[in-house]
């Protein structure tokens, strides 16, 4: 699988928890692979690019597995609201 990440023109990451994918792959040859990749198509002068659909991002990164699910009812009222 690393070796197809590597040499992949394009890695799409689909939708889901992004925190159990970062932790799955951390410190593995998927996560060497990703970054060779993103480092060559900069090297190639290709341009890279991040699409974030929305204007706030939360990443649940700190999150523990048991912790309470962020839900919208949760965050709309008070989107910029730090915790």
């Amino acid at each position: 699988m690393a070796e197809i990440i590597r040499h992949a023109k394009r890695i799409f990451i689909t939708g889901g928890d992004q925190a159990d994918y970062i932790h799955g792959w951390k410190g593995t040859p998927v996560e060497d692979a990703i970054n060779a990749n993103i480092a060559a198509a900069s090297d190639r002068r290709h341009q890279r690019r991040l699409a974030i659909l929305g204007e706030c991002v939360y990443g649940a990164l700190g999150d523990k597995p048991d912790d309470k699910d962020l839900a919208s009812t949760d965050v709309l009222p008070n989107p910029i609201l730090i915790a």
